[in-house]
């Protein structure tokens, strides 16, 4: 087991942590927090439940109905991977912008690409301009 971290328990002092949220490709809401992408589990009229989005990791997080943090429980297994998360993040405001404008695939692709500023490890996954075409 690879522990990142000390676990962080449920606690009022963590709601002030940052956490985002993309689409996956099914359309459904996912939490990211510190690199790591987790899915919805359950929702009821006041918290949501996050599972970490590997299979075999037991990390969870409630938020409540308006987003904010309530709290995360255990120690993830398996370490973060940022380069595949920004590979995901920058997918997504391709397809986007892909789906809503009449601008080229290409253009869209070099415009987001330069503002982008990848990392190498980021390049190197990032899906090229014939395989957008394909989305």
């Amino acid at each position: 087991m690879i522990s990142n971290s000390t676990p962080e328990k449920c606690s009022l002092n963590n709601l002030q942590c940052e956490i985002t949220f993309s689409i996956s490709n099914k359309g459904k809401r996912l939490l990211i927090f510190k690199n790591y992408v987790f899915r919805c589990n359950k929702t009821t009229k006041s918290k949501i439940y996050w599972m970490c989005s590997e299979s075999e990791c037991g990390v969870y997080i409630h938020t409540n109905t308006t987003d904010e943090l309530i709290c995360i429980n255990g120690n993830h297994n398996h370490s973060a991977n940022p380069d595949q998360l920004e590979t995901k993040l920058l997918r997504d405001k391709m397809k986007e912008r892909i789906l809503s404008e009449t601008t080229s695939i290409t253009k869209i692709y070099d415009e987001e690409i330069a503002k982008a500023n990848l990392s190498k490890g980021v390049a190197a996954i990032l899906l090229t301009v014939i395989e957008y075409r394909a989305l």
